[in-house]
């Protein structure tokens, strides 16, 4: 998928889900969508515009925004949500 259809289908999502929740909540203001790039501890990432995390244990399960799944083993470090990264140790 070229970088360009990327950010395409991803923009159409995001107004697609505002306008969902737009009409289904009257008073609701601002809304905003904040997906989060995982890295492992080293700085190597793992997975971008993840929505969606889910820990059972050691396991982690990701989901990005296009619903992409990704799962590995591993401990979450830390989360830096000023810079909307996840970092986790996969030793």
């Amino acid at each position: 998928m070229s970088i360009l259809k990327y950010y395409f289908l991803r923009y159409n999502i995001i107004r697609y889900i505002n306008l969902v929740i737009k009409s289904r909540v009257k008073s609701l203001k601002v809304i905003k969508v904040c997906e989060s790039t995982v890295y492992t501890t080293d700085d190597t990432k793992i997975m971008g515009d993840v929505i969606n995390i889910k820990i059972d244990g050691e396991k982690i399960h990701l989901i990005d925004i296009l619903g992409s799944q990704k799962d590995l083993k591993g401990v979450i470090v830390e989360i830096d949500l000023d810079k909307h990264g996840i970092f986790i140790d996969t030793n």
